[in-house]
Protein backbone atom coordinates (compact mmCIF):
# COMPACT_ATOMS: atom_id res chain seq x y z
CA UNK A 1 0.00 0.00 0.00
CA UNK A 2 2.78 2.38 0.94
CA UNK A 3 4.73 1.50 -2.22
CA UNK A 4 1.67 2.21 -4.38
CA UNK A 5 1.20 5.64 -2.78
CA UNK A 6 4.92 6.38 -3.12
CA UNK A 7 4.90 5.39 -6.80
CA UNK A 8 1.82 7.54 -7.40
CA UNK A 9 3.55 10.45 -5.63
CA UNK A 10 6.66 10.10 -7.80
CA UNK A 11 4.57 9.79 -10.98
CA UNK A 12 2.56 12.85 -9.99
CA UNK A 13 5.73 14.88 -9.37
CA UNK A 14 7.27 13.79 -12.68
CA UNK A 15 4.02 14.77 -14.42
CA UNK A 16 4.10 18.22 -12.86
CA UNK A 17 6.63 20.26 -14.78
CA UNK A 18 5.82 23.26 -12.60
CA UNK A 19 6.95 21.46 -9.45
CA UNK A 20 10.63 22.00 -10.24
CA UNK A 21 10.01 25.66 -11.11
CA UNK A 22 8.07 26.21 -7.89
CA UNK A 23 10.79 24.49 -5.87
CA UNK A 24 13.48 26.62 -7.52
CA UNK A 25 11.49 29.80 -6.87
CA UNK A 26 10.95 28.78 -3.23
CA UNK A 27 14.68 28.10 -2.79
CA UNK A 28 15.52 31.46 -4.35
CA UNK A 29 13.09 33.18 -1.97
CA UNK A 30 14.69 31.41 0.99
CA UNK A 31 18.17 32.45 -0.20
CA UNK A 32 17.03 36.06 -0.61
CA UNK A 33 15.57 36.03 2.90
CA UNK A 34 18.81 34.64 4.30
CA UNK A 35 20.79 37.25 2.36
CA UNK A 36 18.59 40.02 3.78
CA UNK A 37 19.24 38.82 7.33
CA UNK A 38 22.98 38.50 6.66
CA UNK A 39 23.18 41.99 5.12
CA UNK A 40 21.14 43.48 7.98
CA UNK A 41 23.40 41.73 10.47
CA UNK A 42 26.57 42.95 8.74
CA UNK A 43 25.24 46.51 8.61
CA UNK A 44 23.59 46.69 12.03
CA UNK A 45 26.14 44.88 14.21
CA UNK A 46 29.02 47.33 13.51
CA UNK A 47 26.66 50.25 14.17
CA UNK A 48 25.59 48.70 17.46
CA UNK A 49 29.22 48.00 18.37
CA UNK A 50 30.19 51.59 17.56
CA UNK A 51 27.24 52.91 19.56
CA UNK A 52 28.11 50.71 22.56
CA UNK A 53 31.85 51.49 22.37
CA UNK A 54 31.30 55.17 21.63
Amino acid sequence: MRNRLFARFIFFNIGMRNARTLLTAWLLIQIVRMAKHIVLGVLVLPLLALRING
